[in-house]
């Protein structure tokens, strides 16, 4: 929030990609003044991609791990679409 002193946060983000990992991709956690990070992910193939993000936070370490499916649409029930 403006007006509010920032805290610093270090750590990654990893997208681990389940079926080759050769295809992994690290990034240095840089967050914008929101608090938030984009990433472009226009040069990943579709699939199964989990997305790892760790970081610390005056001294305590966080994990979160989510799985992202690219390139792929879902039905509309899964996207959360009105049907009919």
């Amino acid at each position: 929030m403006a007006g509010q002193p920032s805290i610093p946060v270090n750590g990654g983000v990893q997208l681990y990609r389940p079926s080759a990992a050769g295809m992994d991709q690290r990034f240095k956690l840089t967050l914008n003044s929101q608090g938030m990070q984009s990433l472009d992910v226009s040069a990943l193939r579709s699939g199964l991609w989990k997305v790892r993000v760790s970081w610390t936070v005056d001294g305590q370490e966080y994990f979160l791990e989510k799985n992202v499916v690219l390139g792929v649409n879902p039905p509309p029930h899964v996207r959360g679409d009105k049907v009919g």
